[in-house]
């Protein structure tokens, strides 16, 4: 069982980190899965919306709390000599973020009119900050290549969420308990990667450090821009759509949306777990580019399965599971399983990009893509509704697609 738990050479650390990570995320994926069915089912589109509605507008409070600080720290930590400082830099610096953080907790009284609305605002709000917090001990558990803990967190969250929905959501179909639902699992999953935690640092070795904080700030300023970027590029979707064309037609595209996004995490887990090893080898062109021709084979064919699967499976089997009052978010998920394949690329391409420090280039890509999907958005969205959204994602996405294959083959393949 050591090969499970140890970390021995190159390619079994990456084989023991990509089991776990598998592992935990596909249950964990699985119970958010059945989250997702059961909170739309129990709540219907239109509540079921407007929860994702302001879960999708508190976001936006957070898009700055990382500052690209984690994936830098997953990257660096192997580079490093003083890791220890490294660490404590990281800890502080994401610290006095989600400290700023809480200076947007009164922008919920102005956004939202009722005090439903802004009751279940400031439990998204709490829930955020707090799965935030969850996020920095994640990232040094990554940065560690000790992914089973990370694994772990996230079926011990979605686990308890799933409990909670079925006992509470059932019984009380409100977003006011989704959303308490949410909190408590969070908390639950913080508790957990504390005590993990703390048999790797002793209270005494934490504190504070600020010698990174300028490495953070230059180097992290291109991974703010490019997550407030796929913010925009995943979420302004349901805002737009909720100011449109109301909280019911965001339940129905919102629904479709999450089950096509999870599914990327596929090729996701298999690069985070790569990551930290990527480093290692990125002066080693030739390598990097045998592993980048097999990763992109195997993605195509996974995900042709996948969307395959997806188009042909029976429509009264999807109404089955997803519930009646959703017949029309079927018709719009066969009409976005396509996208899969060019999401999974991009993040493949993006991954790549980031460990060669092209930050600053993916972001000038994705700053175009990201604002022809805003246009895009607004103009089809008023006539076309959750289609319309779709379409701008899938016109945006695939001049990424584009572009960041272009940026590839300029700066690492030319320089074989």
């Amino acid at each position: 069982m050591e090969i499970l738990f140890e970390n021995v050479n190159f390619k079994q650390t990456v084989l023991k980190n990509t089991f776990w990570l598998y592992l935990g995320n596909f249950i964990s994926k699985v119970i958010k899965f059945l989250i997702i069915i059961l909170s739309a089912r129990y709540l219907g589109p239109e509540n079921y919306g407007n929860f994702s509605y302001i879960l999708a507008i508190i976001g936006i409070f957070f898009s700055f709390v990382d500052w690209g600080s984690g994936s830098l720290t997953i990257r660096d930590y192997q580079l490093v000599s003083d890791k220890r400082k490294l660490f404590n830099s990281f800890i502080s610096f994401r610290l006095i973020l989600l400290l700023i953080s809480l200076f947007f907790i009164f922008s919920i009284f102005l956004l939202f009119k009722d005090f439903h609305s802004r009751l279940i605002a400031l439990i998204i709000f709490i829930f955020t900050f707090i799965s935030h917090l969850k996020y920095i001990i994640t990232n040094i558990f990554q940065a560690l290549k000790k992914m089973e803990y990370d694994g772990l967190s996230f079926i011990i969250e979605n686990f308890s969420i799933f409990i909670f929905v079925v006992f509470l959501v059932r019984n009380f179909p409100d977003s006011f308990y989704l959303s308490l639902s949410y909190l408590i699992g969070i908390v639950i999953s913080l508790i957990y990667c504390l005590f993990i935690f703390s048999k790797f640092f002793r209270l005494k070795d934490l504190h504070f450090v600020s010698d990174y904080f300028k490495y953070f700030l230059i180097n992290g300023t291109p991974l703010l821009f490019f997550g407030i970027l796929g913010f925009i590029f995943f979420s302004t979707d349901q805002i737009v759509l909720g100011y449109l064309r109301g909280s019911e037609e965001v339940g129905y595209y919102s629904l479709a949306s999450k089950i096509i996004i999870n599914l990327n995490l596929i090729i996701s887990l298999f690069l985070a777990s790569f990551l930290p090893n990527f480093s290692e080898i990125r002066d080693n062109k030739q390598r990097v580019l045998g592993i980048l021709n097999k990763v992109l084979i195997y993605n195509f064919l996974i995900y042709f399965i996948l969307i395959t699967i997806l188009i042909l499976i029976p429509k009264n089997l999807l109404i089955f599971i997803l519930g009646d009052n959703y017949a029309f978010t079927i018709d719009l998920l066969k009409f976005l399983a396509p996208f899969i394949l060019l999401l999974s690329n991009i993040t493949i391409l993006d991954n790549i990009l980031f460990v060669y420090n092209q930050q600053w280039n993916n972001f000038f890509i994705t700053s175009i893509c990201a604002l022809l999907n805003l246009i895009l958005n607004l103009i089809l969205i008023p006539n076309y509704g959750g289609y319309g959204a779709g379409l701008a994602t899938y016109i945006s996405q695939l001049l990424n697609l584009i572009l960041s294959f272009y940026l590839i083959r300029k700066i690492i393949f030319n320089r074989i």
